[in-house]
């Protein structure tokens, strides 16, 4: 069985919760009577997955474990639904556990960098904006293609929040992008 078949075969996922539950197993998955009933005894109808922090960026994701490898849960929920396993999924909310069909979107690595939340670190509230060191002066900047743009240095803060709003309107940034959401 390829990877999608054991999804639709071994799982049952609730759009509306974002939840997989375990279904009956077939005999044929099983090397004996014995494991192919305990293991539907001791599984079927409870839960599926396991959260835990993500090695790269230690945020707190669901994982699923089939055919003896963790995949990321919101990645069988795309294979779930649509068929495929996609390199990058957003969580369109920012909850990394929050795997509802109407929270994720299959995106290029471009456009998930777009929908981050706040550096924990930011001092002024708005991502891009920057006190400047020497000066005490606002300087806006935005990363676009993988690269800085200075957008402009001013004194009013206002005004340095409203170049950075008004690059990620231009270059497509998602409403969420900066926003405190999910902090750890």
């Amino acid at each position: 069985m390829d990877l999608y078949e054991v999804v639709r075969t071994c799982l049952e996922y609730d759009p509306e919760t974002g939840l997989f539950t375990h279904t009956l197993r077939p005999r044929n998955m099983f090397t004996t009577d014995r494991n192919w009933k305990k293991w539907n005894t001791r599984f079927a109808g409870t839960l599926a997955g396991s959260t835990k922090v993500n090695k790269w960026n230690g945020k707190f994701y669901k994982y699923i474990r089939l055919l003896d490898k963790d995949y990321m849960y919101h990645r069988i929920v795309w294979l779930y639904i649509h068929g495929d396993l996609p390199d990058v999924i957003d969580h369109i909310n920012g909850d990394p556990t929050d795997n509802r069909l109407c929270n994720l979107r299959n995106v290029t690595p471009l456009e998930n960098s777009r929908n981050m939340r706040r550096h924990k670190r930011n001092k002024t509230g708005i991502s891009g904006v920057v006190i400047h060191g020497q000066t005490g002066a606002y300087v806006a900047m935005i990363g676009v293609n993988g690269k800085g743009k200075h957008l402009g240095i001013t004194r009013d803060f206002f005004e340095a929040c409203c170049m950075r709003k008004s690059a990620e309107n231009h270059y497509g940034f998602s409403k969420n992008h900066g926003s405190n959401r999910f902090i750890s």
